[in-house]
């Protein structure tokens, strides 16, 4: 009996032996497969933010601009909820505008015509909170109206592109076409001002990060180091910027950047009118699936003690990856305005007095890049000019910075520094890529509209 005794202890304490290895097993694989996201949270991005803030020490003072031109910096592509898939409200996109320092904001609400006539009436339009809204909208295959003072009146849905983008001009609006990466964009329409060069909802969803890296990225990093974990899922836009060359060649196209914001990625506690639980992104779409539904007695008492009143359609809990504040601070679109009025924001954007700038990593204002001939100033960034002799392509940049000149889409000049200077010996599409030299890593900065020399 001693011996059975013996034994049955043996093997209980073999048992829980194993249930201990096997608990401290999993621990040290947990361990192993957030090493990667503690170890950029701690040394990475901390590292890289000094480096940046090392680079901002160096900014050149703030000079005037010659030609008496303002830089205002500004978002174009924002959503709220006026569409169909963000929740976020006017009060939340001025707030955000207000902390991330814009000059102006362009707000581009999905639009199905006549049955989406409030995105126009109701969008945010004028001065809110030191910011000058503009009011546009995202429609039909990547058209993108902007400057628009009232709904169209009338709708075809079998109406040909080109018909639509004519009814869109004859009621005064820009027309811009956004997500060059949608295989249905149509280039062949005639009318439209420009394109977005860089989309940051599409750089998302080109990356595709595993929900787990997400997870591990929003849990580790994303409250300290937001830009420094938008920068890991940066992707340059080669491909966007070699379209974009190609069409230059025969005429003006004004180049933007579509922060596309909608504050919607992100995930939230909802009680729903029977007193369930739901587990659902932010966009408010109520079209999609909950990822998680619990009803059950106790699922509601530990919601019940924990967040206190279960009011139906109250937010218990949400985590936004994508705030406004976020995408706003990320990129923008810099217009060289004589003012900030939207007569004159329009005027610059039309003739493509812009550049696109990641002011995430230093800020841009202070960049210029002009033509001049005999010491005075000829051209600026988006003009067209004849070409004429001892000419010289001037760039300056607040920061030290790598420089590229490109020249019907191929670089013609690489050189390092706060200035370029470059003799125009032949007619040509010439513009400016400025990226810095952060802890060995070369990171686009600066993408600028061209300088058409006919």
């Amino acid at each position: 009996m001693r011996t059975l005794g013996k034994a049955a202890n043996h093997t209980k304490i073999a048992k829980k032996s194993f249930v201990l290895l096997c608990v401290l097993g999993a621990f040290v694989v947990v361990l192993l497969c957030q090493a990667p996201f503690a170890w950029r949270r701690f040394y990475v991005y901390p590292r890289t933010e000094a480096a940046l803030a090392a680079l901002g020490r160096q900014r050149a003072p703030a000079e005037p601009r010659a030609d008496g031109l303002i830089d205002l910096r500004g978002i174009i592509h924002c959503h709220s909820d006026l569409s169909h898939d963000s929740m976020g409200t006017p009060g939340e996109i001025i707030a955000a505008g207000q902390r991330a320092g814009i000059d102006y904001l362009i707000m581009t609400d999905h639009f199905g015509w006549l049955t989406d006539a409030d995105v126009i009436r109701r969008g945010l339009r004028g001065e809110h909170g030191g910011i000058l809204f503009i009011v546009g909208a995202e429609m039909r295959d990547g058209v993108m109206p902007l400057f628009l003072d009232r709904p169209p009146d009338r709708y075809d849905p079998h109406e040909p592109l080109q018909g639509y983008v004519n009814d869109l001009r004859a009621l005064g609006a820009v027309v811009f076409l956004d997500h060059p990466d949608d295989p249905r964009r149509r280039w062949d329409i005639q009318g439209w001002t420009g394109m977005e060069i860089y989309n940051l909802h599409a750089d998302a969803r080109k990356t595709n990060l595993a929900l787990y890296s997400r997870l591990s990225e929003q849990f580790w990093s994303m409250d300290r180091y937001p830009l420094r974990v938008y920068y890991r899922i940066f992707r340059e836009p080669h491909e966007y910027l070699a379209l974009w060359d190609r069409f230059t060649t025969r005429r003006r196209v004004v180049g933007i950047a579509g922060n596309d914001a909608h504050q919607n990625n992100g995930a939230r506690l909802v009680v729903r009118a029977d007193g369930a639980l739901l587990l659902t992104d932010t966009s408010g779409n109520p079209h999609k699936a909950p990822w998680l539904v619990l009803a059950d007695p106790l699922s509601r008492h530990l919601a019940r003690w924990r967040f206190g009143d279960l009011t139906p359609g109250r937010t218990l809990w949400r985590a936004d990856a994508d705030l406004y504040e976020r995408t706003f601070r990320f990129v923008s679109t810099h217009l060289l305005a004589s003012s900030r009025t939207e007569s004159a924001l329009r005027r610059a954007l039309e003739e493509g007095h812009a550049y696109v700038a990641f002011d995430s990593l230093a800020a841009a204002t202070g960049f210029d890049f002009a033509l001049r001939q005999a010491g005075a100033r000829r051209a600026i960034m988006g003009d067209e000019v004849a070409f004429g002799p001892q000419e010289v392509l001037e760039v300056r940049v607040p920061v030290e910075a790598v420089l590229r000149l490109v020249h019907g889409g191929h670089v013609i000049r690489r050189q390092t520094g706060r200035r370029l200077l470059f003799p125009v010996h032949s007619p040509g599409v010439y513009r400016i890529e400025a990226h810095l030299q952060v802890r060995g890593q070369l990171l686009p900065w600066i993408y600028s509209n061209p300088i058409y020399v006919r």
